[in-house]
This record gives C-alpha cells, structure tokens and sequence, in this order.
C-alpha cells in the first residue's frame, strides 16, 4: 500500500543557508495507518534522495508525538556527508520500531555547513 498520506516529503528541498532543522512538509496520524496486528503486515519508513545534496551533512531524524506538540527522536542514521547522497540514493528502508507513539514526522538536520541543494523524499508503506 503506497498512498500520497503516507508521505512526510515528496522531494522536499533539503537547501538551508545554515545549519539547523528542516521539519517534513507532513505529519502523519500513525493510529490511521496502522494495520491489523492479525494481518501480519508491517510498516516501513523510507527515505531518498531525490536530488543530490551539496554542502554540509544531512541527519534524517524520525520523531514521534502522543500529542503532535511534543516530539522525541525514535531513530536517526546519524550526520551523512553531501558526497554520500547523490540522486538517486536510498538512504533508509526499514520495518518501525515497536510502540511509536500517534503522530510521526521527520526533521532533516543539516550540519557542519550550509546546502546549497539537495531533495528527499520519507514515506512510510505497509507490507
């Protein structure tokens, strides 16, 4: 199942002129997503790269929220170098983890020094 809903970015510009937070265009209600624990499907977060990423490092970081105000990091890959994301590039598949809380999103932190390009596109599907 793939539905524009499911979506956090869809090739969401990753340039930002220093370091910091870019937040995904979307927040995604989990507790309208979920399957059926008895249908023996699971959820995948995805990420892209849609357009290579020039400049500094890029950490893309999955939050949750029980309330969609406050939000915690459930897992990060840690700051990528630019070199290493050229279009094209799958940065992430993999299953959720256990027990994330209703209401999800990314936050791309780009570090070390500005980009100056750079697009990504995060989504989750269920199998």
């Amino acid at each position: 199942m793939n539905d524009n809903k499911l979506f956090f970015s869809d090739k969401q510009s990753l340039i930002k002129d220093a370091t910091g937070d870019i937040v995904s265009t979307n927040t995604i209600d989990f507790a309208a997503v979920k399957p059926d624990p008895g249908m023996g499907r699971s959820v995948f977060l995805n990420i892209a790269v849609t357009t290579g990423v020039a400049g500094g490092t890029v950490n893309f970081v999955l939050k949750d929220s029980a309330d969609d105000s406050t939000y915690a990091a459930v897992y990060e890959t840690g700051a990528i170098a630019a070199a290493s994301l050229p279009a094209g590039t799958k940065v992430l598949r993999m299953a959720l983890p256990e027990g994330v809380r209703r209401y999800l999103k990314m936050v791309y932190t780009v570090g070390t020094s500005a980009t100056t390009a750079g697009a990504v596109s995060a989504w989750l599907d269920i199998n």
